[in-house]
């Protein structure tokens, strides 16, 4: 990744879209190689638009529906089933929104109604960079002005062009890109994932089964303070047998049925 000198507005006036055209498609073509880009230019009356479109990537873009969570379905509403998702994840070209790639990685959220890999984020993410080092934006939302060095349309493939994603490949059905990021597996022992997603999925079932735990303890600690205040209140309560964590644990059922006991007694 190169550090340039950042350029003043004046200097980025100073060039022409066609020659900022060109020198993003040098830049893209030296930090990502083996991808394919479209970079053209569009000029009309009051502006010009610099259209920005990925054609072919070395590594999965788009999410598979199957990796989108639950939660990120419910944030939609119900405006989107997962059959709804399929076709718009499978179509052949996605529109995106470059104010959405500015930001971090957000896994329940997708961009302009494209969900998108991590490591798909991180290179259009840093497409976007490469752009916006030519661009300006002064625009005014509260007054409604509009000034920027050029227009930006980004997309995955075009109308006339469709994109097209990293294929995954199976070698005696191991899947040979991570199911979490879409980047390619080193070794074979960490599929389904490449060896940082794999590390980061131990580390995750690490900490449920720590808040598990907490959680049981918590369990046993309410169970402590039933009992004991059954006993205070005079009740003759037998402790359920011990539990496979070696600790006594009343549910609701028995606790009700431990009073209406006492209460029939009486």
């Amino acid at each position: 990744m190169e550090n340039k000198k950042e350029l003043t507005q004046s200097e980025k006036i100073s060039l022409s879209l066609k020659e900022i055209a060109k020198l993003i498609r040098n830049q893209l073509k030296k930090e990502f190689p083996n991808c394919k880009f479209s970079i053209t230019t569009e000029y009309y009356s009051m502006g010009c638009s610099l259209h920005a479109y990925l054609i072919k990537s070395d590594r999965r873009i788009i999410r598979k529906v199957e990796e989108i969570s639950d939660k990120a379905i419910l944030r939609l509403g119900d405006s989107y089933s997962r059959e709804d998702l399929s076709k718009r994840q499978n179509a052949d070209n996605h529109q995106l929104s470059a104010c959405g790639l500015r930001g971090e990685f957000e896994e329940d959220s997708w961009c302009n109604g494209s969900f998108l890999t991590l490591e798909g984020f991180k290179l259009l993410k840093r497409m976007v960079e490469i752009i916006d080092q030519y661009n300006y934006d002064n625009s005014d939302s509260m007054t409604d002005y509009y000034d920027v060095n050029f227009a930006l349309n980004l997309g995955l493939g075009k109308w006339n062009k469709s994109f097209e994603d990293f294929k995954e490949e199976e070698e005696d059905g191991i899947a040979q890109t991570c199911s979490k990021c879409g980047y390619q597996i080193e070794e074979e022992k960490y599929a389904p994932f490449c060896k940082k997603c794999a590390e980061e999925e131990e580390k995750e079932e690490i900490k449920a089964e720590e808040e598990t735990k907490e959680k049981e303890k918590l369990t046993i600690e309410q169970t402590d303070k039933i009992l004991k205040k059954l006993k205070d209140y005079g009740f003759e309560v037998t402790e359920p047998a011990e539990s496979g964590y070696g600790v006594n644990i009343i549910s609701e059922e028995y606790f009700n049925e431990k009073i209406n006991e006492a209460l029939e007694d009486e």
